[in-house]
């Protein structure tokens, strides 16, 4: 049996090459966190903390509120320390904090996440058998956490999901003359170290030409959304380990030096690389949840997609598309429509990138679907039989 733990934790930053990034404390400790079958979520309060539920063994909820190198404070009733509204520590704006609700209905007790993951292993097996399933989109928050476990076992959206991903068909395919930038359809977003830089062409590929300039551009024909999606084909990725790595931007807003949105960043440095999903505020990144590994290489396939306030991350290896990471912003920051853009380092310009789409998303159509399990509402749901082998972690 897992405990839940409730706490009190300060943001932290941490440097990168390009950035300083603001993150949660409560990540410090999701390697013991997750090393156990656990999970965690916050909500961001007054000054500069969050309200965290944790699910996890006593023993790491007992090593938690001892702290890292940050005092992190348990608490026994979390409604004591909400309030609805908080004062942004980056522009000093009055923004509307996520609810008690949201972190309670969606980190799920021990029946919930054991029936998601038995119901995981039914689908994978159904896939086995019949090939694509598509299954209802229910509550979008629950749904991607099935997702995201069907991805690591290995069955992609190719194999079952709600729809498809991408829903929109591709914007840029950089097919054109070599040059310094790329052209009238794009902008810079913001730099990251006040180079005034731009991508460019060479070889029908998108490129960085400026060895200094840390920057996101964005697609500036069009806002698209609110709910919205973007990929790119990561034909050349950086060196491992020899610069941060590659975004991708939905919800883009005020382009320049204060700019607004989300991000999927994949880092290229370590080994093996780590994803997270940020928000980001006067161009400030705060990280929701906690990052995860998942490697990257040449001619992988990023994605990103945003529906309501759930945020999705996916990886195509060549197969297919599946999930890697999805994230809620509680506060849902940022809900109109914005640009579409993307990431590069400036260290390394070997990099290239391909085939940049996206835009709106599209409704899945109708079509057989399966009834996903009640998870989020707590009801039981009969015991599915396993024992095929298959591996739901």
């Amino acid at each position: 049996m897992m405990a839940i733990g409730w706490f009190i934790a300060p943001y932290k930053t941490k440097n990168t090459i390009s950035r300083d990034i603001r993150y949660c404390a409560m990540d410090d400790f999701t390697p013991d966190i997750f090393g156990v079958d656990g999970d965690w979520s916050e909500i961001e309060i007054d000054g500069d903390k969050a309200i965290v539920i944790v699910r996890a063994t006593d023993s790491i909820i007992n090593k938690i509120s001892h702290g890292s190198d940050v005092a992190i404070t348990k608490i026994d009733d979390p409604k004591l320390h909400w309030k609805p509204t908080r004062i942004s520590t980056i522009n000093g704006s009055i923004i509307n904090c996520g609810t008690i609700s949201d972190l309670t209905k969606y980190l799920l007790d021990d029946q919930q996440w054991g029936d998601l993951k038995a119901f995981a292993e039914t689908l994978a097996l159904r896939s086995e058998s019949e090939g694509y399933i598509k299954i209802d989109k229910s509550d979008w928050r629950i749904t991607v956490q099935l997702l995201v476990l069907l991805g690591k076992a290995g069955y992609g959206l190719n194999k079952i999901s709600t729809g498809t991903f991408p829903t929109t068909g591709i914007l840029d395919t950089f097919d054109r003359a070599n040059a310094t930038t790329l052209g009238a359809n794009w902008s810079l977003l913001h730099d990251w170290n006040s180079w005034v830089v731009d991508w460019g062409i060479t070889g029908n590929l998108c490129y960085n030409p400026d060895t200094g300039g840390y920057c996101e551009q964005y697609y500036n024909v069009s806002t698209f959304g609110p709910d919205s999606e973007v990929y790119v084909t990561l034909s050349t990725i950086t060196p491992q380990g020899t610069a941060d790595g590659t975004g991708l931007d939905l919800r883009a807003q005020q382009p320049g030096a204060n700019y607004d949105g989300y991000t999927l960043y994949c880092n290229h440095q370590p080994n093996p690389n780590t994803w997270r999903i940020d928000t980001v505020t006067n161009a400030v990144s705060t990280t929701l949840g906690a990052a995860v590994d998942r490697a990257m290489a040449n001619g992988y396939k990023m994605g990103f997609e945003i529906i309501g306030s759930v945020l999705t991350g996916y990886i195509d290896t060549g197969g297919g598309w599946s999930t890697v990471l999805t994230r809620t912003d509680t506060g849902n920051l940022y809900p109109n429509a914005g640009y579409l853009g993307g990431y590069g380092t400036g260290l390394e310009i070997t990099w290239r990138w391909n085939d940049f789409g996206g835009g709106t998303v599209v409704a899945a159509g109708g079509g057989g679907c399966v009834k996903q399990a009640s998870s989020s509402t707590g009801r039981r749901r009969k015991k599915q039989q396993t024992g095929s082998g298959l591996i739901i972690v």
